[in-house]
């Protein structure tokens, strides 16, 4: 299903046009975008009714999301540091794939989604394989600590940490 759920108004043009259009540049770089494929989840996943992806039939692909950008910032042109969404169903091998392959390294960069009881050893591969940027871990990930209590270095191993540090990774 490819849904774009993006429609504005006339308001919402205007807003746009008198607000934005003469300020934001000709590129535009969003360094926070979730994207992925309902392939990356299990068979008859489904988000919950209010989740924003229920709008794009329960994925955001590329196109869905380059055809958002369009709609919301027309003229310009996009380009993304994306990575899957970090929900507890999502295969992240899975979501490490489908980034990799819409990522060209120029223009769209892909991060692997990580949690901190990741072998470093498939870390590796996944990066390697997919050519991946960097990390992008989550609070979501670390057990046995409530999410507002999490810190930064809990989010990753310290083996996580020396191979990003060996390959010159970005971790955001």
């Amino acid at each position: 299903m490819n849904q774009t759920a993006i429609a504005l108004t006339d308001g919402d043009r205007e807003l746009f046009d008198r607000e934005f259009e003469h300020w934001l540049p000709e590129c535009v770089l969003d360094a926070h975008v979730q994207v992925f494929a309902k392939a990356a989840f299990p068979a008859g996943f489904a988000f919950a009714a209010d989740s924003c992806y229920t709008r794009f039939g329960g994925e955001f692909r590329l196109e869905q999301c380059l055809q958002a950008a369009s709609v919301l910032m027309p003229g310009r042109r996009f380009g993304m540091l994306s990575f899957g969404t970090p929900h507890a169903a999502l295969d992240r091998d899975a979501a490490a794939r489908y980034t990799g392959s819409i990522s060209d390294n120029r223009e769209r960069f892909g991060m692997l989604l990580v949690s901190p009881g990741d072998p470093v050893a498939a870390v590796e591969e996944r990066v390697r394989r997919d050519r991946l940027v960097g990390y992008k871990p989550y609070h979501s990930y670390v057990q046995g600590v409530p999410t507002d209590a999490v810190r930064i270095p809990q989010m990753l191993s310290v083996a996580q940490m020396d191979l990003a540090n060996a390959l010159g990774l970005a971790i955001m």
